[in-house]
C-alpha cells in the first residue's frame, strides 16, 4: 500500500512509500479509502518534530470499504469525513468510528447555473446550503435531481438566525481564528476613508476574500 512518511532526505521531509502495511482495524474501527485529504500548517511543524517514519495525516475523506467489526460506524460504500491524529495521507486508513462523520454537504455561495450543476452531483439525501447569489438568480427544475440527488434537501442559510445565539455564534468563530483553526481570507484592507475605492474593487471582481476597511489605527 503507498503513503507518505517522513523522511529527512525527502522533498519537504517526506517520501511516497510503496510498502506499508495494510490496515488492521481494531473492532471499533472502519477500513476507510481515501479520496482526498487537506494538509495543514502545523503538520509542517509535526513534520520536522518526527522526521524520520512518522506518517502524517489528519483531515481525510473518502468511503468504507470495511465496516467495524463490532458494529459501530457507517456501512461500507458510505462516503465519511475523518478526523485523525496521523496515518491520513495513505490509500487506506483505520478509522475510530467516533472520528468519521457520513454527510453529503454542498456550500454554495454562487447561485446562477451552479445550483443546477451542484444538485446534479449530490448525493442521495444530501444538502445544498444555498447562502450567495453574486452568480445570479438560480434555474432549478426537478429533472435536476433525476441525475443521483434523489431526495435532497436544499436549505436557505441566513447566518444571522437565531437572532438570540449572535453573540455566542460571534464568540465561537472568534475562537477558532484566535486559536488558528480558521484563517480569514482579507483580500484588501484600506483606511475607512477609502470605503468607495473598496467598492469598486469589489464590483469589479479584484477581491479574493473580504475586504476590511479600518478606523484609526485599526486596533
Amino acid at each position: 500500500m503507498r503513503g507518505f512518511i517522513t523522511d529527512p532526505g525527502g522533498r519537504a521531509g517526506l517520501r511516497l512509500a510503496d510498502d506499508l502495511p495494510e490496515p488492521s482495524p481494531a473492532p471499533h474501527e472502519a477500513v476507510v479509502e481515501v479520496r482526498a485529504y487537506a494538509v495543514n500548517h502545523d503538520e509542517l511543524n509535526l513534520i520536522a518534530r518526527r522526521p524520520d517514519g512518522w506518517r502524517p495525516g489528519q483531515d481525510v475523506a473518502g468511503f468504507v470499504v470495511r465496516a467495524a467489526a463490532d458494529g459501530s460506524g457507517p456501512a461500507v460504500g458510505t462516503r465519511v469525513a475523518c478526523y485523525l491524529d496521523w496515518e491520513g495521507w495513505s490509500e487506506r486508513i483505520p478509522v475510530p468510528t467516533h472520528c468519521m462523520a457520513a454527510f453529503h454537504l454542498v456550500l454554495d455561495g454562487i447561485g446562477g447555473p451552479l445550483t443546477a450543476q451542484a444538485v446534479r452531483r449530490i448525493a442521495p439525501g444530501g444538502h445544498l446550503a444555498w447562502y450567495g447569489n453574486i452568480g445570479g438568480s438560480a434555474e432549478l427544475r426537478l429533472a435536476d435531481f433525476y441525475a443521483q440527488g434523489w431526495n435532497a434537501h436544499i436549505v436557505g442559510f441566513i447566518s444571522p438566525v437565531p437572532e438570540e445565539t449572535k453573540g455566542e455564534d460571534l464568540a465561537i468563530l472568534a475562537a477558532l481564528v484566535a486559536d488558528g483553526r480558521l484563517i480569514p481570507r482579507i483580500g484588501l484592507t484600506l483606511p475607512w476613508e477609502k470605503t468607495p475605492d473598496a467598492l469598486d474593487a469589489l464590483a469589479r471582481r479584484e477581491v479574493r476574500g473580504k475586504a476590511v476597511l479600518t478606523v484609526g489605527d485599526g486596533r
